[in-house]
């Protein structure tokens, strides 16, 4: 996604989860309404905020050349002097859960894939 700076930039990486309704229209006709067009509903059902190996929140700021090391791993850090310093910068692209509720992360900045737990942490 778009990350130059400013107010939508520096949020911590987040998974929302939604309950999902649907009801297919099932009259004789596709009604022209748009009252009718209520066949899909979500509703939101919570989610979890994700954070770092050392369970401080991530970023959406761009990190440029930062990177700090935990757990071995080099991670892309915004620098000293930036909003969100100090952070791991995350340009989350794509997710996909695991059974046992883990799931993986594939981040834009790296292009890399990250590993997080159940409660959000890498």
């Amino acid at each position: 996604g778009f990350n130059a700076g400013g107010f939508f930039s520096n949020y911590q990486g987040r998974v929302h989860r939604f309950t999902m309704n649907f009801t297919p229209y099932s009259g004789p006709n596709l009604p022209a309404a748009t009252t009718s067009q209520s066949q899909l509903t979500l509703t939101p059902a919570g989610g979890i905020l994700l954070n770092d190996f050392n369970n401080v929140a991530t970023t959406g700021e761009d990190p440029a050349a930062g990177t700090i090391v935990q757990n071995g791993f080099t991670l892309p850090q915004v620098q000293a002097g930036f909003e969100g310093a100090g952070r791991v910068s995350l340009d989350a692209e794509a997710i996909a859960f695991r059974p046992d509720g883990t799931f993986y992360v594939g981040d834009e900045y790296t292009g890399g894939i990250y590993y997080f737990d159940a409660t959000g942490r890498m």
